[in-house]
């Protein structure tokens, strides 16, 4: 929810946006990332179920994603705590551990956060990567 969230009210023309709990962490993934791993699962042999994290292993703060939109723009960006958003029950670590989906698939991430928000700043898509 928080990409999208900073992502609409940047392209809104807003530099001082609105959030609500700045505290916790969490790992993103780009899509393009998960399509590849969903795709190469697609190509394994049938049989045993498995249960695969989809993450980079990598956690960000709320203020580090926002530094990445400030990057991408090179405009600063403040912050405005809004009460209305604030989750009463938040996880503060929500973190992916893929080695599994490493080891099976043999793949690993390609799009850092720093280059997704770039990528989805600019409107560019992702870099196309072969599928096998």
């Amino acid at each position: 929810h928080l990409i999208p969230e900073i992502e609409k009210q940047l392209k809104e023309g807003l530099r001082t946006i609105s959030l609500g709990n700045l505290e916790p962490k969490r790992d993103f993934i780009h899509t393009s990332d998960m399509a590849e791993w969903v795709y190469r699962l697609l190509d394994r042999p049938t049989g045993n179920l498995n249960v695969f994290n989809l993450g980079s292993g990598q956690e960000y703060a709320v203020l580090e994603v926002v530094k990445e939109f400030e990057h991408a723009m090179q405009e600063s960006i403040k912050i405005e705590q809004d009460p209305s958003r604030i989750r009463k029950v938040e996880r503060m670590h929500l973190l992916s551990n893929p080695s599994k989906i490493i080891e099976a698939t043999g793949y690993t991430p390609q799009v850092s956060l720093k280059e997704g928000i770039k990528m989805l700043m600019n409107e560019q898509a992702a870099p196309s990567y072969p599928m096998h």
